[in-house]
């Protein structure tokens, strides 16, 4: 699952019911199979030493990433990002044995935010003029509709609008590689959003206020 901090929350880990406090100061944070990754103001990238394979660990240390990215997504012995000029990259060589990969891999087409399931590494995103793109093999397969944020996981695939509209992908929930039929409204209103396991996380004014939703439609 995906975040952004811009706040001096800096990197925050949930345990049980409480917010627990970590060293540095990122604004864009990602956690998944392959671990806690982050990218900073400047986007720098960053993995959090100790958590690959073991999401649920604070870890040690951050430690530096060659490459600069301006969003990046975590899935399973993969990490996904993009750009400031909107190019799309994928890591290399992730394993328990070399946490932190081999490199970044350019992949064709453009986007604002990428995102990846950590579960089955199916990835979606949006462009900078809304447009929604699943990949789909090699390629990026255009999905009808306009959203500003999009996540998927277990859940399915869910994303806001500019308007901070909340919708749900029917037919994604516990089938990430459907690309879905429709989109379904679901009441709200939030800037960012992130899918887990049973849940969805979403945030107003870049996560000032964080809110899970434990239900989600079929």
């Amino acid at each position: 699952m995906a975040g952004s901090c811009r706040l001096p929350i800096v990197a925050l880990l949930l345990l049980g019911y409480d917010w627990q406090r970590t060293d540095g100061a990122l604004k864009h944070v990602s956690v998944g199979a392959a671990g806690v990754w982050g990218v900073n103001e400047h986007g720098m990238i960053y993995y959090r030493v100790g958590t690959y394979g073991d999401e649920n660990s604070v870890g040690s240390r951050w430690q530096r990433v060659a490459g600069r990215l301006t969003h990046i997504s975590v899935g399973r012995d993969v990490v996904w990002g993009v750009s400031a000029g909107d190019d799309i990259y994928r890591s290399t060589g992730i394993s328990m044995q070399n946490p932190t990969g081999t490199g970044w891999e350019k992949v064709s087409g453009k986007l604002r935010v990428v995102d990846v399931s950590s579960t089955s590494n199916a990835v979606w995103g949006v462009n900078r003029a809304g447009m929604i793109y699943k990949r789909t093999g090699s390629t990026l397969t255009l999905i009808p509709g306009r959203l500003s944020f999009v996540s998927v996981g277990l859940s399915g695939v869910w994303g806001v609008n500019s308007a901070g509209h909340i919708y749900y992908r029917v037919g994604t929930a516990y089938n990430e590689n459907s690309a879905g039929t429709d989109w379904k409204r679901v009441p709200g209103a939030l800037a960012k959003i992130s899918v887990g396991n049973g849940i969805v996380w979403g945030g107003k004014q870049s996560w000032r206020n964080i809110l899970p939703r434990r239900h989600h439609p079929r």
